[in-house]
């Protein structure tokens, strides 16, 4: 692919929306039960307190592995309310201080470990429960 095709496709971290949908599974709504939280997530009770390599707990609908806890996973989308009225895949402000995150991480209690979990922080931040999922679009 030359650069001008490259030009045209999004890589990088997903946006909020796009990380909720993937998360819960294809057909679900993002307020739907999960499978069984043991089998899809790590959080503090089965973590031995600390992250977990990726492919150890089954993956969802999509073939998505550990969309759920482990490690907060920073999304493409700058902090903000969200808008008043539903929309698909609402763009945030293009600049602001924090950054969003999804998702919980191995730190937390079963019960806070949920696809519409979302947290605000400094994209300068570094923790060993803070990650990265990459997404794209493909040509």
């Amino acid at each position: 692919m030359d650069e001008e095709d490259r030009r045209g496709t999004r890589s990088g971290d997903s946006t909020e929306a796009e990380s909720e949908g993937w998360s819960a599974g294809p057909g679900k709504a993002s307020r739907a039960h999960y499978d069984a939280l043991d089998s899809v997530a790590w959080y503090i009770d089965n973590s031995d307190r600390e992250r977990q390599q990726v492919a150890r707990k089954a993956p969802n609908g999509f073939g998505l592995y550990v969309m759920l806890g482990n490690v907060w996973e920073w999304t493409a989308d700058v902090a903000a309310d969200f808008p008043s009225t539903p929309q698909r895949d609402p763009k945030g402000p293009a600049r602001g201080t924090y950054r969003v995150m999804r998702g919980g991480s191995w730190t937390m209690p079963a019960w806070f470990i949920r696809v519409s979990n979302r947290y605000m922080l400094d994209p300068e931040s570094q923790s060993n429960h803070i990650g990265a999922r990459c997404a794209g679009d493909l040509p």
